[in-house]
């Protein structure tokens, strides 16, 4: 109350004025409401007609929004007036209004302005105005895509690496054999150079053959998510009527995994009203997802859900006195479909690459590839694909329609075949998904005579269809039904048929169980059992499985084990034990255990089949060598991107990796992360409670997002501290030493003054001092003392300075 005072005591005052203003003859020019003489509704006044006015500040309120303090004119009949200027402030300058002149400066009287309501709040000195949300000018747009992180490194691309894998392999009865392979990378400015190799050995010639497989000089462009290719790759398979070729040669294509938080896809928009301060509860299938505030007015909300299927949506507005208005829309969201005016696409060119894995540098005819699809409405999406090699061909357009709520529709039709002869093919697909059931169904017709570019391996189909159903009958069981059949033009058709059930017993247990019928090139009725468990033991996940399964001419069991994280430092296992009895009779146990250590990882596997006599036994080896930032380190395998921690020289510090412990550093404070993924977003963090306490670190945590397949050095900058302990001490001339006792001061350490206290016999203590020399300054009853002290490095938690002497 103490702060409306004085806005009350001139309110007073101006109400006193008011009162007597029209008795007075004679009016200061800053009290009279003077019009120009130009103003066709006041030509006719005369001055003392003219009403009296005087300036007022209110806190002006806008459907009960505060806009902040307002200065108006209030006349004497009781209008307001309010400077043409300020409605833009205000958020009303989309009302129709007359601005009249008052001492040159435009005003509006707010009683003429049509729509707009108005009352004083003289106790709380407030000028409150309500107009119609839709009067209110702009618009607010909030987006509710998933926002990045705002703290995340995107650094250069660099770092190589070289990854090797070896595998001692031995068969009971037949030599045993020795097999290799190795990848190298390395990073050529924005350019990314890698290939790779196999080697392996014949066991009956003990011929041993290495290949070349591929070799690949990638850029990748993150403002425009193009990726250039000159090398060895394989195209993009546009759709169920085109192929992939594997070629040598140039390729150029947009590739939104560049960008994985990029919003390629339309999203759904829900526009409203609030008429007061309000907020806004997103809820998706009954699930509370967001929550925002918003101002008096329209809004816009848009990207609500990124979730797949249909989307029962419903936005609840609550303004600020209680009152609910509620929007329900239901939206289908496909990955499928793109953005308006979004375009994504690949062409490709080069030399058909034969006998890969087999040969290193066959490489044949000229082929070329491409497609091209872009968003044309949120609910259509077109496109065309082209491809050619050694005389065969494929061409025709292609289309995404979504259907209203129902799913989306997928059309695909070509036209393809070789110099001889030409056909044609149609695809039509169709995917619905919601939180509670969803269906496909995709049919493609092929005429005998349709080819693509790549050689199929299937010969053409009168029709392929098939077709899913699903359906929640829980939170935790559904029911499943498959269909799929094939008719070819030479050779019998097949059908297959599979119905499941999956049913979730408590948190960690599940039971599924599944019946397939098959006919055409086999006749199959199978019934199957699974029960599946996951649980913790000796600080690590476990994960057992039994399945039972019986056939109209077969009964067998599967029992599988394992436990362990194969990504992170340590032991993981996978253990498999079959039986099958009937024709082909199998007995199997299959063992494995793998270690990850430091610089590399060690397997070992078992597999025997007492049936068959089949007994083999594989030890493997693999690892490799990455750089980064002038460090190397021996490693594991480096699967994508990777990262080497720097904890200064600290041991046994545990890191992690997207929250999951994946390392330890060691003897030299730093560990190696194998597998980071490129592009996306990475938290790797340490555990500072790993330090010693003389350690600190700026920060234990880092959101890293590298390039493709790059290195990245991480280096937590922990640094060793010790606190020092001291006694500040005065020599006299006859080289008596008295404490300096009871003084205030401070040191200087880098930019900063720390506080330096002294006791009554002159001891001080100071915190976190690395080592060095630093000058420092106290004062005691009006007597200055300047020293410099000699921090040494120490291991000691507190390091003993012993007796520090005034300098002055």
């Amino acid at each position: 109350m103490a702060s409306r005072a004085p806005r009350g005591a001139a309110f007073l005052l101006l109400l006193a004025f008011l009162g007597t203003a029209g008795a007075q003859e004679e009016m200061s020019p800053g009290l009279r409401l003077r019009l120009d003489a130009d103003c066709a509704s006041c030509a006719g006044l005369t001055e003392h007609q003219q009403p009296a006015a005087t300036e007022a500040i209110f806190a002006a309120q806008v459907n009960l929004e505060p806009k902040g303090d307002l200065v108006v004119l209030l006349s004497q009949d009781g209008d307001v007036l309010v400077r043409d200027a300020d409605f833009a402030a205000l958020g009303l300058e989309a009302l129709a209004r007359r601005p009249q002149l008052v001492a040159g400066t435009p005003y509006v009287a707010l009683r003429s302005v049509e729509g707009l309501a108005y009352e004083i709040d003289y106790e709380r000195l407030a000028l409150v105005l309500r107009v119609e949300p839709r009067l209110l000018a702009g618009r607010q747009v909030i987006d509710l895509a998933p926002k990045r992180s705002e703290d995340v490194l995107r650094p250069e691309p660099a770092g190589g690496f070289l990854n090797y894998n070896l595998s001692h392999t031995e068969v009971e009865g037949a030599p045993s054999t020795l097999e290799g392979a190795a990848e190298m990378g390395i990073r050529l400015g924005e350019f990314l150079f890698s290939t790779d190799a196999f080697s392996s050995e014949n066991p009956s010639t003990s011929e041993r053959r290495t290949v070349r497989l591929s070799t690949t000089l990638v850029r990748d462009r993150r403002d425009t998510l193009e990726r250039l290719a000159f090398g060895d790759f394989l195209t993009v398979q546009p759709g169920p009527l085109g192929s992939s070729l594997r070629l040598g040669g140039i390729s150029l294509s947009r590739r939104f995994s560049i960008d994985p938080y990029y919003v390629r896809f339309p999203g759904q928009v829900v526009a409203g009203t609030a008429a007061l301060p309000s907020e806004i509860f997103v809820y998706s299938n009954g699930v509370l997802v967001r929550r925002e505030r918003v101002a008096p007015g329209s809004f816009e909300l848009q990207n609500l859900v990124r979730l797949q299927g249909l989307q029962l949506t419903e936005v609840v507005v609550r303004d600020v006195l209680g009152n609910e208005r509620r929007i329900a829309d239901p939206y289908y969201y496909s990955e499928s479909l793109l953005s308006p005016g979004l375009d994504e696409y690949s062409f490709d060119a080069g030399f058909e690459r034969r006998q890969f894995g087999l040969e290193s540098n066959n490489y044949g005819k000229p082929g070329v590839a491409g497609f091209y699809r872009r968003g044309v409405t949120p609910g259509v999406t077109l496109g065309a694909h082209a491809e050619a090699l050694d005389g065969r061909y494929s061409v025709g357009p292609m289309a995404t329609l979504r259907a209203g709520t129902w799913g989306v529709t997928s059309l695909a039709f070509a036209v393809g075949g070789d110099r001889d002869e030409s056909g044609q093919a149609l695809s039509l697909a169709h995917t619905f998904s919601s939180s509670r059931w969803s269906a496909n169904a995709a049919l493609r017709l092929e005429d005998d005579k349709f080819r693509r570019a790549a050689s199929d391996l299937i010969a053409p189909r009168r029709y392929d269809f098939s077709a899913t159903f699903s359906y929640a009958l829980s939170a935790g069981s559904n029911v499943s039904l498959a269909h799929q059949s094939s008719a070819p033009w030479q050779g019998e058709s097949t059908r297959s048929t599979v119905l499941g059930y999956r049913q979730r017993l408590s948190r960690d247990l599940y039971l599924a169980a599944t019946y397939r019928q098959a006919s055409g090139g086999f006749d199959l009725k199978e019934l199957m059992l699974t029960l599946s468990w996951h649980f913790d033991a000796a600080g690590q996940r476990h994960f057992a499985s039994l399945q039972m399964r019986r056939t109209s001419e077969t009964t067998g069991a599967l029992a599988q084990l394992s436990g362990g994280n194969p990504e992170a430092e340590g032991v993981s296992y996978r253990v498999s034990a079959e039986t099958e009895n009937g024709p082909f009779a199998r007995r199997v146990i299959n063992p494995a255990v793998q270690w990850n250590a430091q610089h590399g990882v060690g397997r070992a596997e078992w597999f025997r089949d007492a049936a068959s006599g089949l007994d083999r036994r594989q030890l493997s080896v693999q690892g490799g060598l990455a750089a980064v930032g002038g460090y190397w380190t021996l490693a594991r395998p480096v699967a994508d991107s990777f990262a080497i921690v720097k904890v200064g020289e600290v041991p046994d510090v545990r890191v992690y990796a997207n929250n999951q412990p994946v390392a330890t550093t060691g003897s030299d404070g730093t560990a190696f992360l194998p597998r980071l993924a490129s592009y996306f977003e990475n938290p790797v963090g340490i555990q500072d409670k790993d330090l010693p306490i003389n350690y600190l670190v700026p920060r234990t945590r880092y959101v890293v997002s590298p390039g493709l397949r790059s290195g990245v050095l991480l280096d937590f900058r922990a640094r060793e501290v010790s606190a020092v302990a001291g006694r500040l001490v005065r020599r006299g001339n006859a080289g008596d030493i008295t404490a300096f006792a009871n003084a205030e001061g401070g040191v200087a350490v880098g930019g900063e003054r720390r506080e330096l206290l002294t006791a009554s016999d002159g001891r001080f203590y100071l915190e976190n001092m690395e080592p060095g020399s630093y000058a420092g300054e106290a004062a005691a009853g009006g007597t200055l003392c300047r020293f410099r002290i000699q921090v040494p490095a120490s291991k000691e938690v507190v390091t003993e300075l012993g007796e520090v002497a005034c300098e002055n």
